[in-house]
């Protein structure tokens, strides 16, 4: 908040949500699984800064095209502006997604 106050024309982002990524040790060696509530309560609240501030989001989506969609859907707010960074998915989705609020 601190930060894009002072900074008027940046984007909330890149925020998201992936499924393969893991966490690794200095050595780049995998030394557990998925945090991925952690991911969806980050992302909740980056989405929430985001609307209450009027900024756009890049979003990261790894193999959590549903859980995305269902959080867009489920919001009372969204930021002006959503970039699917990198998307991987289908047209019918991203045309679902275009069709929300």
């Amino acid at each position: 908040r601190t930060r894009l106050s002072v900074l008027p024309a940046a984007i909330v982002g890149e925020i998201g949500l992936d499924r393969v990524c893991v966490p690794m040790n200095e050595e780049g060696v995998k030394v557990g699984e998925p945090d991925y509530e952690n991911q969806l309560d980050c992302f909740n609240a980056q989405l929430a800064l985001a609307a209450e501030l009027g900024r756009p989001v890049a979003v990261h989506c790894v193999k959590a095209y549903g859980d995305i969609a269902d959080i867009f859907r489920a919001r009372p707010s969204m930021p002006p502006r959503v970039l699917m960074h990198s998307f991987g998915g289908t047209v019918a989705y991203l045309e679902g997604l275009v069709k929300m609020k």
